[in-house]
């Protein structure tokens, strides 16, 4: 599901293509081909360092979605489909 990325830039783990959870140790940008395409997605950043949330977002895609975390240290990205 992960496109565009340097080694060890971003993990990610997915639920059946409804929601899914994506890590950048060190900050970053990739693409996420999603497995359901044409959806709205509820996106939310957690700074892991200070365990504060960060910014909020909802967003329409097609096939493909670019994440950028909004800093350069430990970040996490929550993203659920919107019903």
């Amino acid at each position: 599901m992960l496109l565009e990325r340097s080694e060890d830039e971003a993990y990610l783990a997915a639920a059946d293509g409804d929601a899914w959870v994506a890590y950048f140790p060190q900050g970053g940008e990739v693409v996420v081909k999603l497995q359901v395409p044409n959806q709205a997605w509820s996106i939310r950043w957690i700074d892991i360092d200070t365990g504060e949330w960060g910014p909020k977002s909802e967003v329409e895609a097609d096939d493909l979605l670019t994440l950028a975390a909004p800093g350069q240290a430990n970040w996490c990205v929550v993203a659920k489909r919107k019903f």
